[in-house]
């Protein structure tokens, strides 16, 4: 089967129109296009309430092949930012880690627009950077989930109420599922109870796989058991 074709290849009516829009709203950013991606490049202001600008971060916006309102990659390009995970900030390449794909989508479950996203998630992200470089002691905003499989099993189980990883794998073998139809009430819950899952926590899942698509569960499911599989070969 040949790989389904992105979203701004497909329908170049609507990209034309997100290009349009986004480069109304944000005049210091534009659409770059490679082989393979598009991205939009160039300064974001971070402004007082007054609209003076008070900092400038260089950025680049890695678009979703899925989808206009999914979730995109983001670097920051100027260098102000470390590439530490304490920072948010992913070691192996430098791109931000402002938001578990999870949460993401469990908080927008039909995506949000790229200009919201710079308005809102990347500005808020760039913020915590400026707060955190002026106090060491500042809390990030809005919370924080950890790095990796850990954020993963941390955002479970806040709706399963268990963070045994291999409770949580059972979990994401439910929710890569096609339809909550094929996922059976008599099943124990993957929350380790021993109930059935019609008896527990079935509300949870049916939320959980509404809102986000299965290809993050099926994602979080392969590096979830890649580093429960590493920790058993340690011992």
């Amino acid at each position: 089967m040949s790989k389904k074709k992105p979203w701004y290849i497909e329908n170049p009516d609507s990209y034309n129109t997100l290009r349009r829009e986004v480069e109304n709203i944000f005049p210091e950013l534009s659409f770059v296009e490679r082989v393979g991606e598009v991205c939009i490049e160039g300064d974001l202001h971070i402004l007082d309430n007054s609209g003076k600008v008070l900092y400038r971060f260089s950025i680049r916006v890695k678009l979703s092949e899925q989808s206009p309102r999914g979730l995109p990659t983001v670097w920051e390009t100027g260098g102000r930012i470390p590439w530490e995970r304490e920072r948010h900030m992913n070691p192996h390449d430098g791109s931000a880690c402002i938001y578990l794909p999870e949460e993401f989508w469990y908080e927008n479950p039909n995506g949000i627009s790229i200009s919201e996203f710079i308005r809102g998630p990347l500005t808020g992200f760039l913020i915590n950077q400026i707060l955190i470089d002026k106090s060491e002691n500042h809390k990030w905003l809005k919370g924080e989930w950890d790095h990796g499989e850990n954020g993963i099993i941390e955002f479970y189980a806040e709706h399963l109420g268990t963070s045994e990883p291999n409770n949580i794998l059972r979990c994401l073998t439910m929710l890569r599922k096609k339809d909550t139809k094929e996922i059976k009430g008599h099943w124990l819950c993957p929350c380790g109870s021993g109930h059935k899952l019609r008896d527990c926590h079935r509300l949870n899942i049916n939320e959980l796989h509404k809102r986000i698509p299965s290809e993050v569960t099926e994602a979080s499911h392969t590096k979830l058991k890649r580093a429960v599989q590493e920790l058993r070969n340690s011992h």
